[in-house]
């Protein structure tokens, strides 16, 4: 059982008698990881975006679960006397680790299609912000829709042209104003994540 949620700089570091190492997204030398589903990279970015993530590695298995944001989906394995300071679990020294989620922010998947619509709404909203006298936008730093709503939005509106009069002012607000900002990365909770263990030992 691991209790350290969020281990302290010395305590990041590898447990040989475990063959488990305690990590941060944040540190340096991590190894590149990918998802276990279908061995796709994830950049050190990503698993970042919104603060820093603290992990644990069990070397022995090839794989990494999250030390926060427990997994209500298979705590009901761990026993109840030890359930509320457990961060990681193991049942066996065979068994899979039971710990919390790890969360990863991959950027907008959007087509070539998709983002020449976007660069319509874009020119659009210039022009509906001049008129109406805008100068600045509303929750600069908070995005105002996730890449699920902008599809949602383009297929009841497929034509960009004639899109406007349904589209919000926040969302044209911040498409002049903080572009770079508008589109909320979303978030996938992975069980499981691995690496490659032939170029990182720990």
């Amino acid at each position: 059982m691991c209790t350290l949620g969020s281990p302290d700089p010395d305590q990041r570091r590898m447990y040989e008698k475990y063959g488990v190492e305690l990590v941060a997204t944040t540190d340096t030398g991590l190894p590149n990881f990918t998802r276990v589903s279908d061995g796709s990279d994830i950049p050190k970015a990503w698993l970042s975006h919104n603060g820093i993530q603290y992990l644990c590695l069990d070397h022995d298995k090839g794989i990494a679960v999250g030390l926060q944001n427990r997994n209500d989906k298979n705590w009901n394995q761990v026993p109840t006397n030890i359930a509320s300071r457990a961060k990681v679990y193991w049942a066996s020294h065979r068994a899979m680790p039971v710990g919390g989620v790890v969360k990863m922010w991959a950027p907008a998947d959007l087509t070539e299609q998709e983002h020449d619509y976007v660069a319509v709404l874009k020119k659009l909203s210039r022009a509906t912000c001049a008129l109406e006298g805008y100068t600045d936008a509303i929750n600069v730093s908070h995005p105002t829709w996730t890449v699920s709503q902008l599809k949602t939005f383009m297929a009841a509106n497929p034509d960009p042209s004639s899109a406007m009069q349904a589209l919000p002012h926040s969302v044209a607000r911040q498409l002049v104003y903080t572009p770079s900002a508008w589109l909320q990365r979303e978030c996938t909770n992975l069980a499981f994540i691995t690496w490659n263990s032939s170029n990182y030992k720990g």
